[in-house]
């Protein structure tokens, strides 16, 4: 699916992790609450490397799933010249950038769950297509981590329409973003991140993570 799906999948598995490895589930265990180091003063608990860790894994082993699923929806390889696809590409790619600096503003701790839900598309689209060019069309067809995607869909998924060409099924992702979308909602209201000085996004990170991910997403546009 599109980036924006995958960003909102990200969120939310954020802020699951994060509630069920409270602070208060940390407390009745001496190795949760153990510190491990700290960073300029202030310290770094087991717990807080456990959220990062288990937050970044499932949101990575999140787009096999979500990508799977994408055999439902809109999600052209071939006719880029349609006019639909010329509406839909800008509109969804513009929907994936106001998420993402709205995360990033919101809570510095998304990004994990956001670059992670994505990484299958910047180590394929990106990093592998920039190496492949640099080094003459290098065959690296065994290192693209959308084999798994495709691996998923074959054992689970052999049985159904594939509507990837269909510009109807954008409506199948657009219902999935806005469920997504009031989940998110949701759950901030119940279960927000905690709060933590430590964690605020200052203007100067939130630039810098903000335009890494854009650069990284854009850097296989132009290989």
């Amino acid at each position: 699916m599109n980036g924006i799906t995958h960003f909102l999948v990200g969120i939310i598995i954020t802020i699951i992790v994060w509630h069920l490895l409270s602070d208060k589930w940390a407390e009745g265990r001496n190795w949760a609450s153990k510190e491990v180091f700290s960073i300029k003063d202030h310290p770094v608990r087991m717990v807080s490397l456990l959220r990062v860790g288990i937050t970044s894994v499932l949101a990575f082993f999140s787009h096999i799933i979500v990508d799977g699923f994408a055999i439902f929806t809109y999600h052209p390889y071939t006719n880029f010249d349609n006019l639909f696809y010329k509406i839909w590409m800008p509109s969804i790619l513009l929907s994936a950038a106001i998420v993402l600096l709205i995360a990033l503003k919101k809570d510095i701790r998304y990004s994990f769950g956001m670059v992670f839900s994505i990484f299958f598309d910047l180590w394929d689209h990106s990093t592998l297509r920039v190496v492949s060019h640099l080094y003459g069309g290098a065959d690296l067809g065994s290192l693209y981590l959308h084999q798994l995607e495709w691996a998923f869909i074959d054992r689970f998924l052999a049985w159904a329409p594939v509507l990837y060409l269909n510009p109807y099924a954008a409506v199948v992702e657009i219902m999935i973003i806005s469920a997504l979308l009031i989940s998110w909602y949701l759950l901030e209201q119940r279960w927000a991140l905690p709060n933590n000085t430590n964690y605020q996004t200052n203007k100067y990170s939130f630039i810098i993570i903000a335009a890494l991910i854009g650069l990284w997403i854009l850097l296989g546009e132009f290989f």
